[in-house]
Protein backbone atom coordinates (compact mmCIF):
# COMPACT_ATOMS: atom_id res chain seq x y z
CA UNK A 1 0.00 0.00 0.00
CA UNK A 2 1.13 3.62 -0.42
CA UNK A 3 3.30 4.90 2.44
CA UNK A 4 4.33 1.41 3.58
CA UNK A 5 7.93 0.53 2.89
CA UNK A 6 9.91 -2.59 3.46
CA UNK A 7 7.15 -5.03 2.46
CA UNK A 8 6.19 -6.18 -1.04
CA UNK A 9 2.50 -6.99 -1.52
CA UNK A 10 1.64 -10.49 -2.65
CA UNK A 11 1.91 -10.84 -6.43
CA UNK A 12 4.05 -7.75 -6.83
CA UNK A 13 6.98 -8.61 -9.15
CA UNK A 14 10.57 -7.93 -8.08
CA UNK A 15 12.24 -4.64 -8.91
CA UNK A 16 13.96 -6.17 -11.93
CA UNK A 17 10.60 -7.25 -13.38
CA UNK A 18 8.75 -3.95 -12.93
CA UNK A 19 8.61 -1.52 -15.80
CA UNK A 20 11.27 1.17 -15.61
CA UNK A 21 13.18 -0.66 -12.93
CA UNK A 22 16.53 0.06 -14.58
CA UNK A 23 15.97 3.78 -15.13
CA UNK A 24 16.44 6.69 -12.76
CA UNK A 25 18.63 7.35 -9.71
CA UNK A 26 18.92 4.47 -7.28
CA UNK A 27 17.48 1.91 -9.69
CA UNK A 28 20.12 -0.56 -8.49
CA UNK A 29 18.75 -0.42 -4.95
CA UNK A 30 16.12 -2.86 -3.76
CA UNK A 31 12.85 -1.80 -2.16
CA UNK A 32 14.08 -2.93 1.29
CA UNK A 33 16.89 -0.37 1.39
CA UNK A 34 16.06 2.91 3.11
CA UNK A 35 17.22 6.34 2.03
CA UNK A 36 19.81 6.43 4.80
CA UNK A 37 21.42 3.11 3.83
CA UNK A 38 25.27 3.25 3.60
CA UNK A 39 25.07 1.98 0.04
CA UNK A 40 23.48 5.28 -1.01
CA UNK A 41 26.33 7.29 0.55
CA UNK A 42 29.03 5.09 -0.95
CA UNK A 43 28.65 6.37 -4.47
CA UNK A 44 29.73 10.02 -3.91
CA UNK A 45 32.59 8.88 -1.68
CA UNK A 46 33.85 6.48 -4.33
CA UNK A 47 33.69 9.14 -7.04
CA UNK A 48 35.54 11.68 -4.89
CA UNK A 49 38.27 9.21 -3.93
CA UNK A 50 38.76 8.03 -7.50
CA UNK A 51 38.95 11.59 -8.75
CA UNK A 52 41.71 12.27 -6.19
CA UNK A 53 43.62 9.19 -7.34
CA UNK A 54 43.42 7.35 -4.05
CA UNK A 55 43.03 3.64 -3.63
CA UNK A 56 39.78 3.02 -1.74
CA UNK A 57 39.02 0.35 0.80
CA UNK A 58 36.47 -2.08 -0.70
CA UNK A 59 34.19 -2.11 2.35
CA UNK A 60 34.93 1.18 4.11
CA UNK A 61 35.44 3.81 1.41
CA UNK A 62 36.40 6.51 3.89
CA UNK A 63 39.61 4.63 4.67
CA UNK A 64 42.52 4.16 2.35
CA UNK A 65 43.79 0.67 1.70
CA UNK A 66 46.58 -0.34 4.05
CA UNK A 67 49.36 -2.85 3.74
CA UNK A 68 48.82 -6.01 5.67
CA UNK A 69 50.94 -6.32 8.81
CA UNK A 70 52.49 -2.86 8.51
CA UNK A 71 49.55 -0.53 9.16
CA UNK A 72 50.64 1.96 6.46
CA UNK A 73 48.97 3.20 3.34
CA UNK A 74 49.94 2.22 -0.17
CA UNK A 75 52.30 5.18 -0.37
CA UNK A 76 54.06 4.31 2.91
CA UNK A 77 52.40 7.08 4.94
CA UNK A 78 49.89 6.97 7.72
CA UNK A 79 46.30 7.77 6.91
CA UNK A 80 45.61 9.78 3.77
CA UNK A 81 48.16 9.69 1.00
CA UNK A 82 48.04 13.44 0.42
CA UNK A 83 48.73 14.33 4.11
CA UNK A 84 52.27 15.77 4.58
CA UNK A 85 54.51 14.13 7.19
CA UNK A 86 54.49 15.72 10.64
CA UNK A 87 57.73 17.57 11.37
CA UNK A 88 59.90 16.21 14.20
CA UNK A 89 59.70 18.08 17.54
CA UNK A 90 62.82 20.01 18.45
CA UNK A 91 63.72 21.05 22.01
CA UNK A 92 63.45 24.74 22.79
CA UNK A 93 66.57 26.83 23.46
CA UNK A 94 66.02 27.06 27.22
CA UNK A 95 65.51 23.29 27.35
CA UNK A 96 68.80 22.79 25.50
CA UNK A 97 70.59 25.05 27.98
CA UNK A 98 69.04 23.17 30.91
CA UNK A 99 70.06 19.80 29.47
CA UNK A 100 73.60 21.05 28.83
CA UNK A 101 73.89 22.42 32.38
CA UNK A 102 72.60 19.16 33.84
CA UNK A 103 75.13 17.18 31.81
CA UNK A 104 78.02 19.36 33.00
CA UNK A 105 76.87 19.08 36.62
CA UNK A 106 76.60 15.30 36.34
CA UNK A 107 80.11 14.99 34.93
CA UNK A 108 81.53 17.29 37.60
CA UNK A 109 79.80 15.33 40.37
CA UNK A 110 81.05 12.01 38.99
CA UNK A 111 84.63 13.28 38.71
CA UNK A 112 84.43 14.80 42.20
CA UNK A 113 83.23 11.52 43.66
CA UNK A 114 86.07 9.58 42.01
CA UNK A 115 88.66 12.13 43.16
CA UNK A 116 87.27 12.10 46.70
CA UNK A 117 87.40 8.31 46.89
CA UNK A 118 90.93 8.21 45.47
CA UNK A 119 92.36 10.83 47.79
CA UNK A 120 90.49 9.26 50.71
CA UNK A 121 92.27 6.00 50.03
CA UNK A 122 95.63 7.78 49.96
CA UNK A 123 94.76 9.55 53.20
CA UNK A 124 94.00 6.26 54.96
CA UNK A 125 97.18 4.71 53.62
CA UNK A 126 99.31 7.62 54.87
CA UNK A 127 97.73 7.58 58.36
CA UNK A 128 98.26 3.83 58.68
CA UNK A 129 101.86 4.12 57.48
CA UNK A 130 102.60 6.92 59.96
CA UNK A 131 100.63 5.83 63.05
CA UNK A 132 100.02 2.13 62.51
CA UNK A 133 96.81 0.29 63.35
CA UNK A 134 97.35 -0.31 67.07
CA UNK A 135 97.96 1.89 70.11
CA UNK A 136 98.40 5.40 68.63
CA UNK A 137 96.60 4.52 65.40
CA UNK A 138 93.63 3.07 67.28
CA UNK A 139 93.42 6.11 69.56
CA UNK A 140 93.55 8.44 66.56
CA UNK A 141 90.77 6.56 64.73
CA UNK A 142 88.50 6.44 67.79
CA UNK A 143 88.92 10.15 68.49
CA UNK A 144 88.46 11.10 64.84
CA UNK A 145 85.34 8.96 64.48
CA UNK A 146 83.59 10.43 67.54
CA UNK A 147 82.45 13.72 65.89
CA UNK A 148 81.27 11.76 62.86
CA UNK A 149 79.11 9.55 65.05
CA UNK A 150 77.61 12.51 66.92
CA UNK A 151 76.90 14.32 63.64
CA UNK A 152 75.19 11.36 62.00
CA UNK A 153 73.19 10.67 65.16
CA UNK A 154 71.86 14.19 65.63
CA UNK A 155 72.08 16.02 62.30
CA UNK A 156 72.42 13.59 59.39
CA UNK A 157 68.74 12.65 59.04
CA UNK A 158 67.59 16.07 60.27
CA UNK A 159 69.34 17.82 57.40
CA UNK A 160 67.84 15.71 54.60
CA UNK A 161 64.31 15.46 56.01
CA UNK A 162 63.78 18.97 57.43
CA UNK A 163 66.36 21.55 56.32
CA UNK A 164 66.36 20.83 52.59
CA UNK A 165 62.54 20.96 52.22
CA UNK A 166 62.49 24.24 54.17
CA UNK A 167 65.11 25.76 51.85
CA UNK A 168 63.23 24.63 48.76
CA UNK A 169 59.97 26.10 50.02
CA UNK A 170 61.62 29.40 50.94
CA UNK A 171 63.28 29.66 47.52
CA UNK A 172 59.89 29.09 45.89
CA UNK A 173 57.66 31.28 48.08
CA UNK A 174 59.78 34.17 49.41
CA UNK A 175 60.07 37.39 47.47
CA UNK A 176 63.89 37.36 47.65
CA UNK A 177 64.15 33.74 46.48
CA UNK A 178 64.90 32.44 49.97
CA UNK A 179 68.09 34.52 50.41
CA UNK A 180 67.29 35.88 53.88
CA UNK A 181 65.92 32.52 54.96
CA UNK A 182 69.14 30.71 53.95
CA UNK A 183 71.27 33.24 55.84
CA UNK A 184 69.04 32.97 58.91
CA UNK A 185 69.18 29.17 58.86
CA UNK A 186 72.96 29.13 58.51
CA UNK A 187 73.33 31.55 61.42
CA UNK A 188 71.07 29.41 63.60
CA UNK A 189 73.04 26.27 62.72
CA UNK A 190 76.38 27.87 63.64
CA UNK A 191 75.08 29.21 66.95
CA UNK A 192 73.50 25.92 68.03
CA UNK A 193 76.48 23.80 67.01
CA UNK A 194 78.97 26.16 68.64
CA UNK A 195 77.20 25.70 71.97
CA UNK A 196 76.98 21.94 71.43
CA UNK A 197 80.70 21.72 70.65
CA UNK A 198 81.57 23.50 73.88
CA UNK A 199 79.55 20.97 75.88
CA UNK A 200 80.96 18.01 73.98
CA UNK A 201 84.55 19.12 74.49
CA UNK A 202 83.94 19.26 78.23
CA UNK A 203 82.21 15.86 78.14
CA UNK A 204 84.90 14.24 75.94
CA UNK A 205 85.96 11.66 78.59
CA UNK A 206 82.34 10.51 78.94
CA UNK A 207 81.94 10.16 75.17
CA UNK A 208 85.13 8.12 74.87
CA UNK A 209 84.07 5.85 77.72
CA UNK A 210 80.71 5.27 76.01
CA UNK A 211 82.29 4.63 72.64
CA UNK A 212 85.39 2.66 73.66
CA UNK A 213 85.41 1.70 77.32
CA UNK A 214 88.02 -1.07 77.10
CA UNK A 215 91.06 1.14 76.44
CA UNK A 216 94.15 1.14 78.59
CA UNK A 217 94.73 4.25 80.75
CA UNK A 218 97.44 5.61 78.43
CA UNK A 219 95.37 4.95 75.33
CA UNK A 220 92.31 6.52 76.97
CA UNK A 221 94.21 9.68 77.90
CA UNK A 222 95.57 10.07 74.37
CA UNK A 223 92.14 9.40 72.86
CA UNK A 224 90.45 12.00 75.09
CA UNK A 225 93.12 14.57 74.25
CA UNK A 226 92.77 13.97 70.51
CA UNK A 227 88.96 14.00 70.79
CA UNK A 228 89.08 17.49 72.24
CA UNK A 229 90.96 18.56 69.12
CA UNK A 230 88.54 16.72 66.82
CA UNK A 231 85.14 17.50 68.35
CA UNK A 232 85.08 21.09 66.96
CA UNK A 233 84.81 19.39 63.55
CA UNK A 234 81.12 18.94 64.38
CA UNK A 235 80.57 22.68 63.90
CA UNK A 236 82.10 22.62 60.43
CA UNK A 237 80.32 19.39 59.48
CA UNK A 238 76.96 21.02 60.20
CA UNK A 239 77.82 24.36 58.59
CA UNK A 240 79.20 22.60 55.51
CA UNK A 241 76.08 20.47 55.24
CA UNK A 242 73.82 23.54 55.32
CA UNK A 243 76.04 25.30 52.77
CA UNK A 244 75.83 22.25 50.51
CA UNK A 245 72.04 22.18 50.85
CA UNK A 246 71.81 25.86 49.91
CA UNK A 247 74.00 25.26 46.86
CA UNK A 248 71.95 22.25 45.79
CA UNK A 249 68.67 24.17 45.99
CA UNK A 250 70.24 26.80 43.71
CA UNK A 251 71.46 24.32 41.13
CA UNK A 252 75.14 24.11 42.16
CA UNK A 253 76.04 20.45 42.71
CA UNK A 254 79.76 20.14 41.93
CA UNK A 255 81.39 22.12 44.81
CA UNK A 256 80.03 19.90 47.62
CA UNK A 257 81.38 16.86 45.77
CA UNK A 258 84.87 18.32 45.30
CA UNK A 259 85.26 19.84 48.79
CA UNK A 260 86.24 16.52 50.52
CA UNK A 261 89.24 16.30 48.18
CA UNK A 262 90.74 19.34 49.90
CA UNK A 263 90.15 17.76 53.31
CA UNK A 264 91.96 14.59 52.25
CA UNK A 265 94.90 16.55 50.88
CA UNK A 266 95.30 18.53 54.11
CA UNK A 267 95.30 15.34 56.19
CA UNK A 268 97.82 13.73 53.83
CA UNK A 269 100.13 16.72 54.23
CA UNK A 270 99.66 16.56 58.01
CA UNK A 271 100.69 12.91 58.06
CA UNK A 272 103.77 13.57 55.97
CA UNK A 273 104.80 16.49 58.18
CA UNK A 274 104.33 14.31 61.26
CA UNK A 275 106.52 11.67 59.66
CA UNK A 276 109.25 14.25 59.04
CA UNK A 277 109.01 15.51 62.62
CA UNK A 278 109.38 12.01 64.01
CA UNK A 279 112.40 11.40 61.74
CA UNK A 280 111.45 7.76 61.19
CA UNK A 281 111.23 6.87 64.89
CA UNK A 282 108.74 4.24 66.00
CA UNK A 283 105.43 5.56 67.28
CA UNK A 284 104.18 4.44 70.68
CA UNK A 285 101.79 5.75 73.31
CA UNK A 286 104.47 7.21 75.56
CA UNK A 287 106.74 8.59 72.86
CA UNK A 288 104.53 11.41 71.53
CA UNK A 289 105.23 14.95 72.64
CA UNK A 290 102.55 17.58 73.18
CA UNK A 291 103.60 19.33 69.98
CA UNK A 292 103.25 16.14 67.93
CA UNK A 293 99.80 15.45 69.41
CA UNK A 294 98.77 19.03 68.64
CA UNK A 295 100.08 18.61 65.08
CA UNK A 296 97.88 15.57 64.54
CA UNK A 297 94.83 17.15 66.15
CA UNK A 298 95.04 20.61 64.59
CA UNK A 299 96.09 19.33 61.15
CA UNK A 300 93.21 16.85 60.95
CA UNK A 301 90.67 19.46 62.07
CA UNK A 302 92.06 21.97 59.57
CA UNK A 303 91.11 19.53 56.83
CA UNK A 304 87.42 19.79 57.81
CA UNK A 305 87.74 23.56 58.10
CA UNK A 306 89.20 23.74 54.59
CA UNK A 307 86.41 21.51 53.29
CA UNK A 308 83.81 23.94 54.64
CA UNK A 309 85.57 27.16 53.67
CA UNK A 310 85.98 25.87 50.10
CA UNK A 311 82.20 26.17 49.65
CA UNK A 312 82.10 29.92 50.34
CA UNK A 313 83.21 31.08 46.84
CA UNK A 314 80.57 28.83 45.27
CA UNK A 315 78.00 30.27 47.70
CA UNK A 316 78.80 33.82 46.60
CA UNK A 317 78.70 32.75 42.96
CA UNK A 318 75.21 31.34 43.55
CA UNK A 319 74.03 34.75 44.75
CA UNK A 320 74.03 34.11 48.50
CA UNK A 321 76.42 36.44 50.35
CA UNK A 322 77.77 35.24 53.69
CA UNK A 323 75.95 37.52 56.12
CA UNK A 324 74.80 36.55 59.62
CA UNK A 325 71.17 37.27 60.47
CA UNK A 326 70.02 37.18 64.07
CA UNK A 327 66.29 37.68 63.40
CA UNK A 328 65.78 33.98 63.88
CA UNK A 329 61.99 33.99 63.94
CA UNK A 330 60.32 32.41 60.94
CA UNK A 331 62.85 29.66 60.34
CA UNK A 332 59.99 27.15 60.05
CA UNK A 333 61.56 24.56 62.34
CA UNK A 334 58.60 24.80 64.72
CA UNK A 335 56.26 23.65 61.94
CA UNK A 336 58.58 20.71 61.22
CA UNK A 337 59.06 19.59 64.82
CA UNK A 338 57.15 16.38 64.08
CA UNK A 339 59.77 15.24 61.58
CA UNK A 340 62.76 15.79 63.87
CA UNK A 341 62.35 12.69 66.10
CA UNK A 342 61.68 10.56 63.02
CA UNK A 343 64.80 11.86 61.25
CA UNK A 344 66.96 11.21 64.32
CA UNK A 345 65.54 7.69 64.65
CA UNK A 346 66.30 7.00 60.98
Amino acid sequence: PPGVRGRRPPGDPPAAGRPGAGAGRGAHLGPLQRAGDPARRRGPILRTARAAGREVHPVRPRRTRRHRGRGRGADGGRGRADRPPRPALRPRPHELRRMSSLGRSTRAMALGTVASRGTGFLRTAVIIAVLGVESVGAAYNIANTTPNIVYELLLGGLLTSVVVPLLVRAARDDADGGLAYAQRLLTLTVLVLAGAVGLLVVAAPLLIDLYAGDLSPEARDLTVLLARFFLPQLLFYGAGAVLGAILNTRGSYAPPMWAPVLNNLVVIVTGLVFLLVRSGQAVSLGSLTDGQIALLGIGTTLGIVAQTVALLPALRAAGVPLRPRFDLRGTGLRRSHGRIPISIAD
